[in-house]
């Protein structure tokens, strides 16, 4: 991840000192990869979390009808 928040700053710093367009353009695709990237992850996650509440509440529904 520092190597994430080097390259940003590098960008940061060189679009802001020169005032270069491409700089800038690659510092906000950065950013919103990044982004992207997490956005996937977290709907992973949430998608695991959801069905294993679902098998849970099913395991103990089905425990409850035999017992």
């Amino acid at each position: 991840m520092s190597a994430v928040a080097e390259v940003l700053e590098d960008e940061l710093t060189e679009a802001t000192e020169k005032k270069d367009k491409k700089s800038i353009r690659h510092f906000v695709t950065l950013i919103v990869e990044n982004f992207e990237d997490m956005n996937k992850r977290f709907t992973m996650m949430f998608t695991f979390f959801t069905i294993g509440f679902a098998l849970i509440t099913l395991l103990i529904t089905i425990f409850k009808f035999i017992g």
